[in-house]
């Protein structure tokens, strides 16, 4: 995926719900994480986000407002609401390709994804070692480990563009 956001001529834009920074350490550069990101801490009191390695506490200071005892990790609990909802609605409006990778397509709200980039007219590909919930809805589909059907995908894209 990072090759391909290299050298596709449009915008690769990754949407995970992973909580990694794996997608970075390949050298992807534009991902978008819904549910946070491990190596963060946000302060409950301020709302500012920064990188923070270390443990938490109750002791732990915000580095933005100082406030002590709202810091947590930067990732979301059940029940709040995930990152970049607007933007990924937008981005999913203007798509010309969504591609679904290695998800049971069943959690709210990316389980409305595939839809909602196929109302925008974009084809859609699923990309499973299994059947899904979801698989019906996709255009297309490749099946098998992530690890072999990601590199096909991106070597099939790039050689058509």
């Amino acid at each position: 995926l990072a090759r391909l956001g290299h050298e596709w001529q449009g915008d690769v834009i990754i949407v995970t719900q992973n909580i990694d920074d794996l997608h970075e350490q390949a050298g992807q550069v534009n991902v978008w994480h819904m549910h946070g990101v491990l190596g963060r801490a946000l302060c409950m009191k301020c709302r500012a986000a920064c990188e923070y390695k270390g443990d938490l506490s109750t002791a732990t200071a915000c580095v933005s407002c100082g406030a002590v005892g709202g810091m947590r990790p930067d990732v979301v609990w059940f029940g709040e609401i995930p990152r970049h909802l607007k933007e990924i609605e937008a981005a999913l409006a203007d798509c010309v390709l969504y591609c679904s990778i290695g998800t049971s397509g069943e959690v709210s709200p990316a389980s409305q994804f595939v839809m909602d980039a196929r109302r925008g007219g974009a084809l859609t590909v699923e990309l499973n070692i299994a059947i899904t919930c979801r698989s019906l809805q996709h255009n297309e589909e490749l099946r098998g480990p992530a690890s072999v059907t990601v590199p096909q995908l991106v070597d099939m894209l790039l050689t058509k563009s």
